[in-house]
């Protein structure tokens, strides 16, 4: 999406904020104190920097601290480093950064996202695709095998065979969490 895996955060029970936000390199922190040479940006913080849209995967996976720390950065723009002076301690969004999150609409994570985060962003469900020959899984399945050095067009009916599979595999789901909504508990 930005042509950079640097600005990729995975969602997880065990991301923090430092981990998306900034670190620190502790070596150069402790003989030198806060400064910009010890400090050491995560994807927000790169994102935010270079312009660049930063995504986001399984965002209700996350603790609710690390989902609430998005909240001044999609609002205002603006990530606060405390422990640097001054402007320093500001980034400041450039023109063309953006966050892309994502989850799972089967799935809904850990934590249930906010009202307040919820309202920063737009939503967009993407279904699965059901016409095999549909012109997104050409050309997608196309460009797949000529990065891995495979010169030709997939084959229609390899297609049939790889939507079919996707197809059941979520109706086997549906039919699954219907089954089991049912259950008394």
């Amino acid at each position: 999406m930005s042509g950079s895996s640097t600005l990729t955060i995975q969602g997880g029970a065990s991301l923090t904020e430092d981990q998306i936000r900034y670190g620190w390199n502790y070596a150069l922190l402790v003989a030198e104190g806060p400064s910009e040479r010890a400090l050491v940006p995560g994807a927000l913080y790169r994102g935010m920097t270079a312009g660049s849209i930063v995504r986001f995967e399984e965002i209700a996976r996350c603790p609710l601290e690390v989902q609430d720390s998005l909240l001044s950065v999609l609002s205002d723009r603006v990530l606060a480093v405390p422990e640097l002076p001054g402007e320093a301690g500001m980034v400041y969004a450039r023109e063309g950064f953006n966050l892309i999150a994502t989850a799972n609409t089967r799935d809904r994570g850990v934590n249930e996202m906010s009202a307040a985060l919820k309202r920063r962003f737009g939503f967009e469900t993407v279904f699965p695709i059901a016409d095999p020959g549909a012109e997104l899984v050409r050309r997608e399945a196309t460009a797949l095998l000529a990065r891995s050095g495979v010169p030709r067009s997939p084959d229609p009916g390899v297609l049939d065979v790889l939507v079919t599979c996707f197809r059941s595999c979520a109706r086997a789901l549906t039919a699954k969490e219907q089954a089991w909504s049912a259950c008394p508990r």
